[in-house]
């Protein structure tokens, strides 16, 4: 556990400081999109004093209902970086993010170090309502601090 924890940590960070070191060179925070309030929430933290994420799915729509518009695509194939839960919660954005040429596309429920349970309906699936577990949440807290630099 431990192990993959420090693997996902590393991963994560890496591909922050390599988008906050090269935005920081052209002095602009880098474009953040997260497709859903909880993951919104999470890298606003990690964000802070940076920048800070769009969120792609407003909390009128379903995640599981919502289909992006031409804007909403225009924004993702142009942002550094999407973070979305993945297709159990956000089936539509699948595909859309399948052909992002440009940035970096993360899958929350595809970290390793994650506890992701299998769906109660659909075993074969996974949960997608990931920030429930509060182990999660730890998890995440955990790689925040660790990416915050206090000097």
């Amino acid at each position: 556990m431990r192990k993959q924890l420090l693997n996902i940590n590393v991963q994560l960070l890496f591909l922050l400081l390599v988008l906050f070191t090269n935005s920081s060179l052209a002095a602009s925070p880098p474009h953040v999109i997260a497709s859903i309030k909880p993951i919104h929430s999470i890298l606003a933290g990690i964000m802070q004093g940076v920048g800070k994420p769009d969120l792609l799915v407003d909390g009128a729509t379903l995640p599981w209902q919502y289909e992006p518009g031409m804007m909403q695509q225009f924004e993702i194939d142009k942002a550094d970086l999407v973070v979305w839960t993945g297709e159990e919660l956000e089936p539509k954005l699948n595909e859309l993010l399948s052909h992002k040429e440009n940035g970096q596309v993360v899958e929350v429920l595809a970290l390793q170090a994650l506890k992701v349970l299998p769906s109660r309906g659909e075993p074969e699936k996974r949960d997608a309502f990931f920030w429930l577990d509060t182990r999660n949440m730890l998890i995440l807290l955990d790689i925040h601090d660790q990416g915050v630099d206090r000097s």
